[in-house]
């Protein structure tokens, strides 16, 4: 079933704080007058301008409880609500990669693709991130990967809290494709990594890693597997602002939508807005 957002430019009674624009109108030419500009200007009707606040409301006026309420419903292994509850349409893919005729990447943050309804919006982090977590939960599942070995190993020196840390996060990392050596007190040494992870980004997502693994678990968020599934695939998916070639977001795209769950990321953050084609229509004042 499809729990992504259909965005739309119409106020509803329920949702009374979307941004608020007024049905397309045409406008009636205004007669050709000589030396009449300003007259003309005036009488023209202004297209109105929105903010990028006002842009950034519209976008997150997007109700994702459905969609976060099927995600911790499976974190915790239940049987999620009947999705008819939800009113939702089959779920539409893009299509396969050598037949998508639109692919294009926003401001190093969003891809667009074009499906036979209209456009849909793709946030390439949770998107990575939802690949990454099922990911990660079926190497638990088995012997895990087989281990990346870096060329040239990381050696940290880390505080006590997070050495213990990492100890505590061992067997778990072992699964996921990391090789670290615990050497002297509070120094450790990551010799391989899973593919998942950049080179040269073995350090950083290890550090991010255990703060994040410490975050869930003080507040309780998620225990155990899940924590160490999210934690890893929060940190270690491509970030907003990183620039991905054409076949980077068309391997992306068809990855996420091999998913169980390709509508929400872990933490239930929606990943896809599709905007409909009529919406456009309606937009640009088209009737056909």
């Amino acid at each position: 079933h499809d729990l992504a957002a259909n965005l739309t430019f119409s106020p509803t009674p329920d949702r009374p704080h979307r941004t608020r624009l007024d049905p397309f109108t045409p406008a009636e030419p205004a007669p050709y007058r000589p030396n009449a500009a300003s007259s003309s200007a005036e009488a023209r009707p202004q297209t109105p301008r929105y903010s990028d606040k006002e842009i950034d409301r519209l976008f997150g006026s997007i109700d994702p409880e459905p969609a976060r309420r099927e995600a911790f419903q499976q974190a915790r292994g239940e049987s999620p609500r009947p999705l008819a509850e939800d009113r939702r349409e089959p779920i539409e893919a893009p299509p396969p990669s050598d037949e998508r005729p639109f692919l294009a990447q926003l401001h190093r943050k969003y891809i667009l693709s074009q499906i036979k309804s209209g456009l849909m919006i793709i946030d390439q982090h949770v998107a990575h991130e939802r690949i990454l977590y099922e990911k990660a939960l079926r190497r638990f599942e088995t012997d895990g990967p087989p281990m990346q070995s870096l060329l040239f190993p990381k050696t940290m020196r880390l505080d006590s809290g997070r050495y213990e840390l990492l100890v505590e996060m061992k067997p778990w990392l072992e699964r996921l494709g990391f090789d670290v050596e615990f050497r002297d007190r509070n120094v450790v040494t990551v010799k391989g990594a899973p593919d998942d992870v950049r080179e040269g980004d073995e350090e950083r997502v290890m550090i991010d890693m255990i703060d994040e693994y410490a975050a869930n678990r003080r507040e309780g968020k998620l225990e155990g597997r899940d924590n160490m599934a999210a934690t890893y695939a929060c940190k270690a998916a491509i970030k907003a602002g990183d620039a991905l070639s054409d076949r980077e977001m068309r391997i992306l795209i068809d990855e996420l939508f091999a998913t169980t769950t390709p509508y929400a990321c872990p933490h239930g953050r929606p990943i896809v807005v599709k905007l409909p084609l009529t919406e456009f229509d309606l937009r640009f004042g088209r009737t056909s």
